[in-house]
């Protein structure tokens, strides 16, 4: 029997054995798990794997510490090791889409697109509502050439246009799409809506806005693809546009897994941290002047008042 053969079959095994005696993780893998998460966040991958491959030893049945691994390994370019990791993964859990698309994404970044298309489709079908899959899958195939690319990609915009229809980049490529294989249809619905979403976007962007309008409106495709290329362009670094990009992928290198596998998902934030607030007079201020200004005092990215 060859060796992939050999190999599948144990990793199979694997799985049947830790469904039928995974335990819940100790404490000490809950702190290990936010720890990586952190390091993370803080580009410190290396961190990351020695805190992982520490998780994978106290709760080696469960396919978290074996896919984070596997994500921090991706992100210092350890593509085979990261693969293995990723395996032992969905050893534990078979067919789970979050870790078939980041296999996925590990074949992609190895450069085996072809492999990486296959797994992301697949990852995208058991889980046809969740965004960041169908965004992954739809960035690699419309970046490919192939039939096999040219229907994952429509099928994941269809997918991206049913569940955010009022998504700007999503109405875009859609536009776009539409006026690439000759739907004036649903070209013209795609960029009506844009309009409404726009109307205070830059003059060059309504301008353009309004020559696709016109161009489909006269039924002439061909002269509604220049403007159409051109709105994206000028949109690109407006919020509206980057605010729909965001709704659709966190924009990270391998999504990390956030719970267990029978970790119930959070239902509070912990008890509130007592604050005390302390009144200061500012110096040079008018005696009886008062006033009340908003911004962001503390760097924390949130409006605050002062008085």
């Amino acid at each position: 029997m060859p060796a992939t053969h050999l190999r599948c079959i144990g990793l199979f095994l694997l799985g049947l054995a830790a469904a039928g005696s995974r335990a819940a993780p100790p404490p000490e893998a809950y702190a290990l798990r936010n720890l990586g998460s952190a390091q993370l966040e803080n580009e410190r991958p290396a961190e990351a794997e020695a805190t992982y491959r520490k998780l994978v030893s106290l709760a080696p049945r469960d396919p978290l510490g074996h896919a984070n691994l596997g994500v921090a390994l991706l992100r210092q370019q350890k593509f085979d090791e990261a693969l293995a990791s990723i395996d032992a993964a969905l050893a534990l859990a078979p067919k789970r889409a979050d870790l078939v698309a980041l296999r996925g994404e590990v074949l992609m970044w190895k450069g085996d697109r072809d492999a990486a298309l296959t797994e992301l489709r697949a990852a995208a079908q058991t889980a046809p509502d969740d965004l960041e899959i169908l965004y992954r899958l739809y960035r690699h195939a419309s970046s490919m050439r192939t039939p096999e690319a040219e229907e994952a990609t429509t099928f994941a915009l269809d997918r991206l246009a049913k569940l955010r229809p009022e998504n700007l980049f999503v109405l875009l490529r859609v536009g776009q799409a539409a006026i690439e294989s000759g739907d004036r249809t649903r070209a013209s619905g795609a960029y009506l809506r844009v309009r409404e979403l726009a109307w205070q976007a830059l003059p060059a962007a309504q301008t353009a806005v309004a020559s696709v309008i016109d161009a489909l409106e006269a039924g002439d495709l061909e002269a509604a693809r220049r403007p159409a290329i051109l709105i994206q362009n000028v949109m690109l670094v407006t919020p509206m546009f980057q605010g729909g990009l965001k709704e659709l992928t966190t924009g990270v290198q391998g999504v990390v897994l956030a719970r267990f596998v029978d970790e119930p998902p959070p239902t509070t934030f912990g008890r509130p941290v007592p604050i005390e607030l302390r009144a200061a007079e500012i110096e040079g201020a008018a005696a009886g002047a008062s006033g009340l200004v908003t911004a962001d005092l503390d760097g924390d990215d949130q409006p605050d008042l002062a008085r």
